[in-house]
């Protein structure tokens, strides 16, 4: 990850640019309730970043931590089990004006064995608590969930799409000139942040310009 990602990388909803679910995510955070939420689109979007700033929002990463962060290689059956088991879930413990908030990045790699257990346990488990329990998963790819018949557990999901298009590309391109005029170098030519589909990944032009700036700095 480049210096420039860490350093201009958002803290907060409202520096999040290009996404029109992120009007929906803030009346979220404004008014916040158990629920499980799914950020979902092509990677470079702003997805782990909007949760990111959902979690610092509500959670708090003092001690004890309320966040919680699992990748879906690594969510397999038997952590499954111990967030969503009243009887072992760190959930159970009353976390004060702060949320427990666990963050599963890139969902579409859930084994099968642990999205059946979601599916029957995650609405079930947030929903019957009296504590403050918030799920945030992160998917590059939910068309795996439409194809192979899971619906079901896709539905048990709030579902916030992060585009890619041109309108994206068009705000981050404000955001990038921004960033540009503050390292004190010239605009750098982008074409390698669209992939051969078009879609435009900010990642990739921070990157871009990290390799600019080290070219000017050598």
């Amino acid at each position: 990850m480049s210096r420039l990602f860490c350093e201009w990388q958002p803290t907060t909803l409202d520096e999040i640019v290009g996404q029109p679910c992120i009007a929906r995510l803030k009346r979220f955070v404004a008014n916040p309730r158990n629920d499980a939420l799914l950020l979902y689109g092509k990677s470079g979007t702003g997805k782990t970043t909007a949760a990111e700033a959902i979690a610092t929002a509500l959670g708090t990463e003092g001690f004890p931590s309320t966040v919680y962060r699992l990748n879906g290689t690594e969510f397999c059956l038997e952590l499954a089990e111990r967030y969503f088991d009243p009887a072992s879930s760190p959930f159970r413990f009353k976390s004060g004006q702060y949320w427990h908030v666990l963050l599963v990045e890139e969902l579409e790699f859930l084994s099968q064995q642990t999205i059946n257990y979601l599916k029957n346990h995650i609405e079930v488990t947030i929903k019957n608590t009296d504590r403050k329990v918030i799920v945030i998963a992160t998917s590059n790819d939910i068309s795996l969930f439409r194809k192979e018949g899971k619906r079901a557990f896709l539905d048990r999901w709030k579902q916030y799409e992060f585009t890619a298009d041109i309108a994206f590309a068009s705000a981050c391109m404000n955001r990038l000139a921004q960033v540009c005029t503050c390292e004190g170098i010239p605009p750098p030519d982008y074409t390698t942040a669209f992939d051969d589909e078009g879609t435009f990944s900010m990642r990739r032009a921070l990157d871009i310009i990290e390799d600019a700036r080290l070219e000017v700095a050598s």
